[in-house]
């Protein structure tokens, strides 16, 4: 009896706790949302972000995100729980702008408006971003760039050395030092000509590079802009990233029509950690209750997965918490082993251009090896691509 009026109790203390929680994070998030939207007017935002992140409010909203996130569970009712899409909406957009401000100490960022209504980013020409983007790489981060890329291309055999040679730009190769040589010549004819306007520039190679790089982070700022902006309308992040997001995607059209890069039609899998952040159990939630309905699962960012099972997150890490696998089918991707560096080399991943929009046609509970127990079970969430992929 007594036990059955201490777990009584309990659950009322929990539900008293979400519903402060969520009214106090709700309330104190407001604010902070409100002033982001104030700094995307200035010209240099920079101080005014570094100023919010060392913020009281900052660092307030983000641990109650995190104390909310052990209230929340994962099942039917989490889509409509206001203190999981407050919690989402935290940590969203508060590792956004931590990520944003990482990028920062690589690289001089501006902000950059969006194109207006009507048009997209493809009006921008490639040549103009080139130039911007040069201008606010940091010297010092081109040249970390440039040394991962060259010990890269020496682990990289003769066939993935004429694939690189034959989608660079001649201009950009000979500017980072890479001569030609009869074997690569002779090897990369199996292509065919590459016209020079789908070679890569300058400043989308260094985006790439920089992008699948294990250890820059810079994925994580242009991810986490994405998100905050689809998700919650913060454009500030994006803005900022504009330049250095364009050249990552300009990479990745010219690698996906390029004959040895691109990929068609290809099953990928992308290990997910959903304990990670307070944004884990509602994103959790949108895959459960789209199993086998018409409800779109979107990728506002790069979707980056890996085309070998074995190299998944949910295989390789899941000791560290990566227990969720999406198992899709990608009409159009572009293979970018060869260009990581060479902690990461062998993962295997593609990337896709952003906004890709996925069903979920099955869930599965599937056992895979583990390094710390005979076998492990993952949750693999089956998804193929909509009528109407972007692509």
């Amino acid at each position: 009896m007594l036990s059955k009026i201490s777990k009584s109790a309990q659950q009322h203390a929990s539900r008293a706790v979400s519903k402060r929680s969520v009214s106090t994070l709700t309330h104190k998030l407001e604010p902070l949302e409100q002033t982001l939207r104030s700094i995307s007017k200035e010209k240099n935002p920079l101080p005014k972000l570094r100023e919010v992140r060392g913020s009281e409010i900052y660092r307030e909203v983000l641990a109650m995100a995190k104390e909310a996130q052990g209230h929340i569970k994962v099942n039917h009712q989490t889509l409509n729980d206001p203190i999981a899409r407050a919690a989402a909406a935290t940590s969203t957009i508060c590792h956004a702008l931590d990520a944003v401000l990482d990028l920062s100490q690589n690289y001089k960022l501006e902000l950059v408006m969006q194109p207006s209504a009507g048009k997209s980013d493809d009006t921008i020409n490639a040549e103009m971003n080139d130039v911007a983007f040069r201008t606010q790489i940091k010297p010092e981060h081109e040249a970390r760039l440039l040394l991962i890329f060259r010990t890269t291309w020496k682990k990289n055999d003769d066939l993935r050395q004429a694939a690189i040679f034959s989608v660079i730009h001649p201009s950009v190769a000979a500017e980072i030092g890479l001569t030609p040589n009869k074997t690569l010549a002779e090897i990369s004819r199996q292509w065919g000509s590459i016209s020079p306007e789908k070679q890569l520039l300058k400043s989308e190679l260094l985006a790439l590079i920089d992008h699948v790089n294990s250890d820059t982070g810079t994925f994580n700022a242009l991810n986490g802009a994405e998100l905050a902006n689809a998700y919650h309308g913060q454009k500030l992040m994006k803005n900022m990233t504009q330049v250095v997001s364009r050249a990552l995607i300009g990479s990745i059209s010219k690698l996906t029509e390029h004959p040895y890069f691109g990929k068609t039609d290809i099953e990928a899998f992308k290990g997910v950690h959903f304990s990670k952040d307070p944004s884990g159990p509602l994103r959790h939630a949108w895959l459960r209750a789209a199993v086998g309905t018409e409800k779109i699962i979107p990728f506002p960012q790069v979707l980056s997965a890996t085309i070998d099972p074995q190299q998944s997150y949910a295989v390789t890490k899941h000791g560290l918490g990566y227990t969720v696998e999406c198992h899709m089918t990608v009409e159009k991707a572009c293979y970018v082993d060869l260009f990581h560096d060479t902690a990461s080399m062998g993962q295997h991943e593609i990337l896709c251009q952003p906004r890709q929009k996925f069903i979920v046609t099955d869930v599965q509970s599937v056992g895979i090896p583990s390094p710390d127990t005979s076998s492990s079970e993952i949750e693999r969430f089956v998804l193929v691509p909509t009528k109407k992929n972007p692509l």
